[in-house]
């Protein structure tokens, strides 16, 4: 769907009109359902649409970026703006059954050369990011085995996530895993090592980084090696089922 300063693509299985409304938070405010939250580098708010959960997100520069040019992109082709490239992945993702928000919507609005983007999808709910209860999870094995299986089922697809941390890990009380913020994600060669070894030393960057203040890396290495084993099993299962 397009429009001369704006194009948008729509999953009609989500349920939602398709109008580029959806996508101004405006339109949510108004109907008193929208409520600010963080999101990486970009600006989220959960919203509601009758009794559908939904986040809106707006991409944002990170770093030095940010400074000079916030929100804006250069625009060099619509299946390389960053909304467009992530709803495709999160589609092709929600078709393999992945633990993935369900993509509802993408809009790029033109400025010139520039571009703004902006993605909608379901949200995860109730559900929590493991960052913000890591060290609470120390004494269950359970559920870090739940999450090396998780990123072996991603990996086993070739989706590389390109920020793979624990604020992108989502855990429900039923201690079900999903992943989130695929902005700059793709899909390599399954069969791989290096890609995706890279993945799991930069989650493991990011374990260390948020327990560090209050933990030595031996008070989590058991964990991790629990981590690491679940997704060598599940991975190598993954490889056998797929020679057979």
């Amino acid at each position: 769907m397009k429009t001369p300063t704006s194009a948008m693509l729509f999953n009609t299985d989500a349920g939602l009109s398709c109008s580029e409304e959806l996508f101004g938070i405006e339109y949510w405010q108004k109907r008193h359902t929208a409520r600010a939250t963080d999101s990486g580098r970009g600006a989220a708010w959960f919203v509601r649409h009758e009794d559908d959960h939904l986040v809106l997100r707006h991409f944002r520069r990170g770093g030095m970026l940010q400074r000079l040019s916030g929100d804006r992109y250069l625009f060099t082709g619509l299946s390389r703006t960053r909304s467009f490239a992530e709803f495709r992945l999160l589609c092709e993702m929600w078709r393999r059954g992945l633990p993935v928000p369900e993509p509802v919507g993408a809009r790029i609005h033109r400025h010139g050369v520039m571009y703004t983007a902006d993605l909608l999808m379901g949200r995860i709910t109730p559900a929590e990011s493991w960052s913000g209860q890591l060290a609470d999870t120390l004494d269950q094995p359970r559920l870090w085995a739940a999450i090396g299986r998780m990123i072996a089922d991603f990996h086993a697809h070739g989706v590389c996530h390109a920020d793979l941390n624990a604020h992108n890990i989502l855990i429900n009380p039923d201690e079900r895993t999903w992943l989130i913020d695929f902005d700059k994600g793709s899909l390599q060669k399954a069969t791989a090592y290096r890609w995706r070894q890279r993945n799991l030393a930069r989650l493991q960057r990011s374990v260390e980084k948020l327990l560090r203040n209050a933990y030595s890396r031996a008070d989590w290495r058991d964990n991790w090696s629990i981590l690491q084993d679940a997704y060598s099993r599940r991975f190598m299962e993954w490889r056998h089922s797929s020679s057979v």
